[in-house]
């Protein structure tokens, strides 16, 4: 199995691209995480292969954070051994990150994520895609619903991997206060999503 992430820009015909930027990032901060590096495929749209589960619900937040893209994620088979172009890829993993995208423009737009599982096979696998899309969509509602304010404390502890000292150093806060703004951004909701999201995907990448 493989799971593909396929990106979308939005608005892109009233915004500058950004693709060329947001590819380059994201392929410095998750390295060898991807089996394919982001690659632009046609137009506004790139595309990666998922090698560690954890980097899925991290790219997750960054889109949603952003509110510049659309995200589809296809879960199924994808022809082997991987091409070193993402673009030259073949199998349903990746018919299924289209229709993945299809899907999150219909969705809320404080949801913009979908996931597509094809080809399932063995008890409860068709189940993983439905899993994913549901942990991903409350990572989303979360992430979306933030002010200014509870976006910058939320960045600074996921930034420090979780450290409430950190919070409250580079905020100048004390205990109280920033337990209260963690609490409102539901920061420590969105580590234990992403945490969720790494192992629902670990099959996904693991078969």
């Amino acid at each position: 199995m493989a799971i593909v992430v396929l990106l979308d820009q939005r608005d892109s015909k009233t915004n500058p691209d950004l693709v060329s930027h947001w590819e380059a990032s994201l392929n410095s901060s998750l390295g060898s995480k991807l089996a394919l590096p982001f690659t632009r495929t046609i137009g506004d749209e790139m595309q990666a292969v998922i090698r560690d589960p954890a980097a899925l619900g991290r790219i997750a937040r960054e889109i949603v954070a952003s509110g510049s893209w659309w995200m589809g994620i296809g879960i199924g088979d994808a022809e082997q051994p991987l091409p070193s172009d993402p673009r030259m890829a073949r199998g349903s993993a990746f018919w299924a990150a289209r229709e993945a995208i299809g899907q999150a423009k219909t969705k809320r737009k404080s949801r913009p994520i979908a996931v597509v599982q094809q080809g399932a096979s063995g008890p409860g696998s068709e189940s993983l895609g439905i899993q994913l899309d549901e942990c991903l969509g409350a990572l989303s509602f979360i992430v979306s619903r933030r002010t200014g304010k509870q976006k910058k404390v939320a960045d600074a502890y996921y930034a420090s991997g979780g450290k409430f000292n950190a919070v409250v150093e580079e905020f100048a806060l004390t205990p109280q206060g920033a337990r209260q703004r963690l609490n409102a951004a539901g920061a420590e909701e969105e580590r234990d999503l992403i945490l969720l999201t790494a192992r629902l995907a670990r099959p996904g990448v693991d078969r």
